[in-house]
């Protein structure tokens, strides 16, 4: 018989010592009994004392057998559904831990426990996506935020949206569900409008979106960066055109619109970037190679052959303008470019990447003042 093992003179002395801090003793005794290897007789005789402790009187008692079973395998499913409906010092450590509670326990159980049980429950180890949805519909601010932080637990598009409804003009909901291993492109992508740019870049790197938004949000990111002169650009850049390189998120498209844009550092980043060359090496290219330079860097980038005149005339426009001075230099720019594609053009029908260029450039807003 195992050490742990109740006995006989264990259910007598529960039956006769009004102590609660005996039966509290037994408590602890009867829970860590029930992992180890009993009998019939043993398991048959743990599992009555359970009965009897889970309807003591005194919460001490059966928050000491809470704690002791919170892990266990072996707790009979009404003993852990009484406990688990009980005061929130019994109540707890199942909600928290208990694998004996059933997915409709569970269910029954967050609409009736405390914001302190449904915390507990959103840190449970493993999560069903209707509980998800639950937590998310009945839970408070913090409670969905330890739900979004937990990789255990499963949750649909639609949860995640609602999460967004009750919190999203608060920052620790949408922080924490950026940081979650997946999200569907269209919460992605509703995202972005409310975290900080740190949080954006981690949401293009690491979640699928539209190639349109991605190149928004990056680049407006970059913009920002270059206005407010944060940091060393050209490594920032850099480390930017390495990210999505990795994710397979730079694109031609998001280039030329950073091109567009004026930041040159991005170009020169990015095309060292796919191009497997040192930075230094592909500025030397671009601003000492002529245009031999130019085309043998970009042929080594594995871009387009066909879009070249596009991202020669940006990369003109880019160096020979900026955002600063008179107030419609945004404008100029805009109007700039564009006469460049055409001219490069001229005579030809426009490829698809003029013609997305060209729109892009259009929809445009000119970048607000001061941010």
């Amino acid at each position: 018989m195992s050490e742990n093992a109740l006995t006989a003179a264990d259910v007598q002395r529960l039956l006769e010592d009004p102590s609660a801090a005996s039966r509290g003793e037994i408590a602890t005794k009867v829970g860590r009994s029930l992992d180890a290897a009993l009998n019939n007789a043993e398991r048959g005789l743990a599992e009555q004392i359970l009965l009897i402790l889970a309807r003591d009187a005194a919460i001490q008692v059966r928050a000491a057998l809470a704690r002791s079973v919170e892990r266990s395998a072996h707790v009979p499913r009404d003993v852990a559904f009484a406990l688990a409906r009980d005061v929130e010092q019994v109540s707890l450590p199942l909600l928290r831990f208990s694998q004996s509670l059933t997915e409709e326990d569970l269910l029954t159980l967050v609409a009736n426990t405390t914001d302190e049980g449904r915390l507990a429950m959103a840190g449970r180890s493993t999560v069903s996506s209707r509980l998800s949805a639950r937590l998310v519909e009945l839970g408070n601010e913090a409670t969905v935020v330890r739900l979004m932080a937990n990789d255990g637990a499963e949750m649909e598009a639609d949860a995640h949206s609602h999460a967004l409804d009750r919190f999203g003009s608060k920052p620790t909901v949408p922080d924490a569900m950026a940081a979650r291993r997946s999200l569907s492109p269209a919460v992605a992508e509703r995202l972005v409008q409310l975290v900080s740019d740190a949080v954006r870049t981690h949401l293009v790197e690491h979640h699928a979106m539209s190639p349109d938004v991605a190149a928004e949000l990056v680049l407006e990111i970059r913009d920002r960066a270059l206005k407010n002169m944060i940091g060393d650009q050209v490594e920032s850049a850099t480390a930017v055109a390495t990210r999505l390189q990795k994710g397979g998120t730079l694109t031609a498209p998001l280039i030329l619109r950073a091109l567009c844009l004026g930041d040159a550092a991005f170009f020169e980043a990015s095309l060292a970037v796919l191009s497997g060359i040192p930075l230094m090496n592909a500025q030397k290219l671009l601003y000492e190679g002529g245009k031999p330079g130019f085309t043998g860097l970009y042929d080594r980038s594995g871009l387009a052959a066909e879009q070249l005149p596009l991202f020669q005339a940006a990369f003109e426009v880019a160096r020979e303008t900026d955002f600063e001075g008179e107030e419609d230099a945004f404008e100029q720019r805009r109007r700039r470019v564009i006469e460049r594609v055409l001219t490069a053009h001229e005579g030809d029908d426009a490829p698809a990447a003029a013609d997305w260029l060209i729109a892009k450039l259009e929809a445009l807003k000119a970048p607000a003042h001061g941010v």
